[in-house]
This record gives structure tokens, C-alpha cells and sequence, in this order.
């Protein structure tokens, strides 16, 4: 399970989701002022509004992501243990398992992950803290790993990706406990 766990987060980090969705603007009628015509613009996907501890989850998503792209980047001399500060176990050890795996062979990772949130839920809240799911999709057309040559490993998945990150609220921190890759395409 963990080198398939290792091969789909290899699949899953790569850069991001950029998109459009058809926008209008309507243009008021010159003789009533009422709107007659739309005229169809294109209009940045909407940012969803989240309450502060969703906000929070979704910000420790991003640092997770840094994180492990800056490690991954260089897992040879990178401070493996600044780690600790964004993310927990399961997700450190699984993380630990991945950056082995490359050191030994001399893989590096090229570019780094970008991840667009897309929902935003509560899960189980128990002694340890609130945890939420954090849901979106990444785009994998332009991150990949590479060996010691820089030869580029093939990818052979789908080039957008859903992913889930389950994030822990502490009274202190929240912290990344899990990545888990999702069936389908975004």
C-alpha cells in the first residue's frame, strides 16, 4: 500500500488548477435602463467564502503543500524535519516513505504542487481537535519527478487530479493528518 500511496502522490503533485467560467454582463437598455443583452466575458472562477476555521484548514493545506514541494525539490539536503511544523502522522511518515524512496535513487521533484480548494467540510471534533476534509483538484500537466540524469519519469494518470487533505484544528495549529487521493478527474 505505501509504494502505491508513494506512486499517487508522485501522480498528484504537480501544479495547479487555472480556470474560467463564462461570465455576462448585461447592458442596460437605452430608452428604460432595464437590461437587455448579455454579452458573454469570461470571469475568474469565484473564490468560495469560508468561515475562518474552514480558511484555516485550507491555509494549512497550502503551507503542507509548500512544504513538501521545497523538500521535494531537494530531498537530499532538505531539513526533513521542518516538515513537522505543517503536517502529522499518517501524513509525515507517508511523506518520510516518498522522500526516502527518491533520495536513494536521486529523484527530485520539478515544480511544485498547486491546489485549488473547492469544498470545505467538517468531520469528526473529539478531544484531539475539529478535523476537516479539505476537497479540490490539482492539474498535473507541469510538475514531475525526475531521476539522477533529470530524465523525466513517466506519468501515465489523468492530467487533473481530485485530491483530499484531512486537516486537524487544534486549540494551537492546524495540521495536516492525511493526503488522500480521490477516483475521477476534476
Amino acid at each position: 500500500m505505501k509504494g502505491r500511496r508513494g506512486v499517487v502522490v508522485v501522480v498528484v503533485l504537480g501544479v495547479g488548477l487555472v480556470g474560467c467560467t463564462p461570465g455576462g454582463e448585461a447592458t442596460p437598455s437605452p430608452s428604460t435602463g432595464e437590461s437587455t443583452t448579455v454579452v458573454a466575458t469570461p470571469s475568474p472562477s469565484p473564490t468560495p467564502q469560508w468561515t475562518d476555521e474552514e480558511q484555516g484548514a485550507v491555509d494549512a493545506v497550502q503551507r503542507y503543500l509548500e512544504v513538501w514541494t521545497r523538500i521535494g525539490q531537494d530531498p537530499i539536503n532538505a531539513d526533513w524535519g521542518e516538515f513537522n511544523a505543517v503536517a502529522i502522522d499518517p501524513a509525515v511518515s507517508d511523506a518520510l516513505t516518498i522522500w526516502n524512496t527518491w533520495a536513494s535513487q536521486g529523484w527530485h521533484l520539478v515544480n511544485g504542487p498547486v491546489f485549488e480548494p473547492e469544498s470545505v467540510s467538517a468531520g469528526v471534533h473529539d478531544i484531539d481537535g475539529q478535523v476537516f476534509h479539505v476537497r479540490g483538484c490539482f492539474l498535473l500537466a507541469d510538475g514531475y519527478v525526475v531521476d539522477s540524469s533529470g530524465n523525466r519519469l513517466e506519468n501515465n494518470g489523468d492530467p487533473r487530479a481530485v485530491g483530499q487533505f484531512d486537516v486537524l484544528h487544534t486549540e494551537t495549529r492546524y495540521v495536516v493528518v492525511e493526503e488522500l487521493p480521490k477516483e475521477g478527474t476534476c
